[in-house]
């Protein structure tokens, strides 16, 4: 089935690179799980697609984390993504704040900045850029920064949205013009034609094209960009998971205080709640005293 995958293109007209992603029981999973308001839903979905668009472009053995923080009723995003295409997202929201039929970036998340980070442990260089929430989307900040920051022109459509069943669907397309040997980016008056087109053939494309499972990613993309010609290379499943653990949730109490352990015991014992999977680890109070209190 052509579902949880993502997949690289070329078109051969131009010479534009892209990458599509399709997401069916990968974002029900994450999704589903949380039972965020609808808006919220959306918001997260959104930052899973995005942060698995962005990390197909690097190379890196660790993990790829994007994060947004804002002033609006979502305060944090993230969503992170494992060298194999295991990703996991979750959200941090005041339902106070929430009111009905909030769905886009400002409303829901104010002002404020998304970051994304490559950490590849200890020993090697740590990679992040910063951009500021800009536009109606996240999509918008994102192609803010690659226009500012790397100066590489990017296009980006996402969808995240329910099927008549009542399951979360997601994907996602990015086409960039990367810059030619040697780092230059001179395009000529052709290849500014050709990207304008480009981008109006990107922007044409539906969300329920983007969300439907009937509708392969070769069938799409060939109905957007026939006329460009479309190599497609060979697919990458993309899997739900959460990296959470006994051992991870005992380093996590080992760092508090104990006034603080004292504040979260409940009848004897902690409980710690993945905020990603929402699974939960107990220990009792022989657990707090000798080996996390020992560690």
């Amino acid at each position: 089935m052509d579902d949880n995958l993502f997949q690289t293109f070329q078109l051969e007209g131009s010479s534009l690179r892209g990458r599509i992603l399709r997401m069916g029981t990968s974002i029900h999973d994450i999704l589903d799980r949380h039972g965020y308001p609808d808006g919220v839903s959306v918001l997260t979905g959104q930052a899973a697609v995005l942060a698995l668009l962005l990390s197909s472009m690097l190379k890196y053995d660790g993990i790829f984390t994007l994060q947004t923080s804002g002033d609006g009723p979502v305060s944090m995003l993230v969503s992170d993504i494992t060298r194999r295409g295991v990703v996991r997202a979750c959200a941090t929201y005041d339902p106070t704040r929430l009111r009905d039929g909030d769905q886009d970036l400002t409303s829901l998340m104010g002002t404020g900045h998304l970051a994304f980070t490559v950490d590849q442990g200890e020993d090697m260089e740590r990679y992040q850029g910063i951009v500021s929430l800009t536009g109606g989307s996240l999509q918008d900040s994102v192609q803010h920064y690659f226009t500012q920051s790397e100066q590489i022109a990017t296009g980006i459509r996402i969808a995240v949205g329910r099927d008549a069943d009542g399951q979360w669907r997601a994907g996602g397309i990015m086409l960039q013009r990367l810059p030619e040997e040697g780092g230059i980016n001179n395009p000529g008056e052709g290849e500014e034609d050709d990207w304008r087109r480009t981008m109006i053939l990107l922007q044409s494309c539906k969300d329920e094209e983007l969300l439907d499972a009937n509708l392969t990613q070769n069938d799409l993309l060939f109905r957007l960009f026939h006329e460009e010609g479309v190599r497609v290379y060979e697919p990458t499943p993309v899997e739900e998971g959460c990296r959470c653990s006994q051992e991870r949730a005992e380093r996590i109490i080992a760092t508090m205080s104990d006034e603080d352990r004292y504040d979260m015991t409940v009848d004897d014992r902690i409980t710690v709640t993945c905020e990603f999977c929402s699974r939960e680890y107990i220990f009792d109070e022989t657990d707090t005293e000798g080996r996390i209190q020992a560690s």
